[in-house]
């Protein structure tokens, strides 16, 4: 479950790096970019709609993955929410 302190913060970050699936959805619907520390995610929507990206195993790859994200700024940010994605 997501609390409302972390969505205010989640859709007032520049990125967002989590494990949890709950906040893979919550950045999507926020339009908040999204790096996910694991291999591999069953919230597929996410990635698809490029809100997420899982990050590589090796240790200082999510760092370097997370400095990209950043760089592309607003250029990851979907401009609408997948579709029967309400909130």
């Amino acid at each position: 479950m997501v609390s409302i302190d972390r969505l205010t913060l989640s859709a007032h970050a520049s990125l967002v790096l989590t494990d949890s699936g709950g906040v893979q959805e919550a950045t999507t619907y926020l339009g908040t970019p999204c790096l996910t520390a694991r291999p591999n995610t069953e919230r597929l929507a996410t990635i698809t709609h490029g809100t997420n990206r899982l990050a590589p195993s090796r240790p200082a790859d999510p760092v370097t993955a997370a400095r990209e994200i950043l760089a592309m700024g607003a250029s990851c940010t979907p401009q609408r929410r997948p579709e029967l994605w309400d909130g």
